[in-house]
């Protein structure tokens, strides 16, 4: 595993989806997840998590997007976000996702940490992928 770093850990990707079935191309919309976490409880604190996670949904709102923001989320806000945002994707829509906040590479898997995730000791990868 590796270590989970003090400095910022920003991910953000783009996932278009191209048309599954007979969407329609006019009535496809725009929407965002956008999440900034600061404030960890037994992690380093970060200080422009949550400013970048506020500028980028501020950009995208600009350009027509639907933006589910949330920040310092814990687990179960970052997965209610998350299941909000997903329920909200239709076929032929295009979807944005953007993180600021603590992350950690296990292998080849990537994981976003919540703001309440109890800091991993050594060898407990299993934590990670749990609260992650």
């Amino acid at each position: 595993m590796r270590r989970i770093g003090t400095s910022l850990a920003t991910l953000a990707f783009l996932v278009l989806f191209a048309g599954f079935g007979s969407a329609d191309v006019a009535a496809a919309k725009r929407v965002a997840l956008v999440i900034g976490n600061n404030a960890y409880s037994s992690l380093p604190v970060l200080q422009k998590a949550v400013n970048d996670a506020n500028a980028v949904a501020r950009s995208l709102e600009g350009i027509g997007f639907k933006v589910f923001l949330g920040t310092d989320l814990t687990r179960r806000q970052m997965n209610r976000k998350l299941a909000a945002f997903t329920s909200s994707i239709a076929p032929g829509d295009q979807a944005f996702l953007f993180f600021a906040g603590h992350g950690v590479a296990i292998g080849a898997e990537n994981y976003l940490i919540p703001s309440d995730m109890p800091k991993p000791g050594t060898g407990e990868d299993d934590l990670v992928r749990d609260e992650g």
